[in-house]
């Protein structure tokens, strides 16, 4: 039921701080990183990043592989806060740094 991942960066640094650990966002397994935005806000809403329209499906819980490789912490912490799966409604290119708009 997704095409792409998104995580907020402002989610994986409150998980760091709150862990005391020092995970990036690839530790997290999603396919972008975003900052500035509310993804949980997104579910049922069409959007674009760069030049792809995608339409916010449902949270990203974390799973049981993230909470093996990261810690059973990372369950309570991250649920309703690890990210937002998307399906790609339109394709085209995102580049680092690509606006998101409604």
């Amino acid at each position: 039921d997704f095409e792409l991942t998104l995580i907020e960066q402002e989610e994986i640094e409150a998980f760091n701080q709150v862990s005391q650990l020092n995970y990036t966002a690839k530790d997290f397994r999603r396919n972008i990183v975003t900052k500035g935005i509310s993804l949980n806000d997104l579910v049922g809403q069409e959007f674009s990043i760069g030049e792809v329209t995608l339409l916010g499906l449902r949270l990203c819980e974390p799973c049981a592989h993230l909470a093996k490789t990261l810690g059973n912490g990372i369950m309570a912490h991250m649920s309703h806060r690890a990210g937002l799966r998307a399906r790609i409604l339109k394709s085209g290119s995102i580049q680092a740094h690509s606006e998101i708009s409604l």
